[in-house]
């Protein structure tokens, strides 16, 4: 379906829906606005308002909750210790991974693992 006939005046995919696709395929790259911004051929400032309009969160607040979400699932399934996982959701700092992970879920990765230990 040409997306030019479903939503007139907007893109085929918006810069933001794009951005908010490689962010997921591309979680564990060291992601910014700025280099967001210049792949989608848009200046980081028009990145970010048509990402708040979409998502109702900044690029770096979607970079994040998509880092914890992956981080999240990763330590259920319980088959990578927590320095693999920091990495592999983008995070090259264990520390800074626990200390975001604590501010987002309440818990230190190593506590919501073990929730999820029987």
């Amino acid at each position: 379906v040409d997306g030019f006939a479903k939503d007139h005046g907007e893109e085929k995919t918006d810069a933001a829906t794009q951005a908010a696709e490689y962010i997921a395929s591309h979680i564990s790259d060291n992601l910014s606005v700025s280099s967001l911004a210049a792949m989608f051929y848009v200046s980081p400032d028009h990145l970010t308002r048509l990402f708040k309009k979409k998502y109702q969160k900044t690029v770096t607040e979607y970079i994040l909750e998509q880092r914890m979400h992956m981080a999240a699932e990763l330590l259920k399934k319980g088959n990578m210790t927590i320095t693999m996982i920091s990495d592999s959701v983008g995070f090259g700092n264990y520390s800074y991974f626990t200390e975001q992970f604590k501010k987002y879920y309440g818990k230190t990765p190593r506590e919501y693992q073990n929730d999820f230990r029987h």
